[in-house]
């Protein structure tokens, strides 16, 4: 599957996503030569328009100010597959960037756009479909963590003797802590079936079976111990 990638400011609170200037989130798909490389070196440079082969943008642009705003600011390359805990932030820095921060690519490639020949590229990349709308994924984390909040008190119903809490941050699960056992990382899929992960995966129809089995094994162990 490989690695994604966002360009993330942790001081101004915002990040480039590759996908929403038409390139891949591997680190190689959109770092040799991509939209996000030319954001990127506008966004840092300290001294645009001050000379040939600067990005030439009007001062009454409605994003003229983030022409070189970047500069001097601490900018992470944050990877999926991060440590987690980096930078004062509890899970890895992709996911929290996303959950939390603005993704300023759509008026970056507004600011790009301003060059004719960069502007030919971005309409030709529209064109064949690698460009689509922008939809803010705060959006999507809000209802993800209220339908693992729901998921939650369904658990806590259910299971009383264990610790139910919601990991809404790292793992996008429900944690289910049972005494002296391996925690539980609980979700729902699509289909609302419901995925188990603790030494591996397993799938329950529904969350029913899923507490069955856990009760089961931790039967199973304590008769063993």
């Amino acid at each position: 599957m490989g690695q994604y990638h966002l360009v993330v400011n942790l001081d101004k609170k915002q990040y480039l996503h590759p996908h929403a200037m038409g390139a891949g989130l591997k680190l190689l798909e959109w770092g040799c030569g991509s939209l996000v490389n030319t954001a990127l070196a506008v966004l840092l440079a300290d001294a645009n328009g001050r000379g040939g082969g600067d990005l030439r943008i009007n001062e009454d642009h409605p994003h003229f100010k983030l022409v070189g705003s970047w500069a001097g600011d601490r900018i992470v390359v944050a990877g999926d597959y991060s440590d987690k805990g980096l930078y004062g932030i509890p899970g890895t820095l992709y996911r929290h960037a996303q959950r939390h921060f603005e993704c300023i690519s759509p008026q970056m490639l507004e600011v790009l756009a301003c060059d004719s020949y960069i502007k030919e590229d971005i309409d030709n990349m529209r064109g064949k479909g690698f460009l689509r709308d922008w939809t803010d994924p705060r959006e999507d984390y809000v209802k993800e963590e209220a339908e693992l909040n729901e998921l939650a008190e369904d658990v806590r119903r259910k299971l009383r003797s264990a610790t139910v809490t919601v990991d809404a941050e790292d793992t996008a699960s429900v944690v289910v802590k049972m005494e002296g056992k391996e925690d539980a990382h609980l979700r729902r899929d699509s289909g609302k079936r419901i995925e188990c992960r603790e030494s591996g995966y397993k799938t329950f129809p529904g969350l029913s079976e899923c507490l069955r089995y856990l009760k089961a094994r931790k039967a199973k162990e304590e008769a063993v111990s």
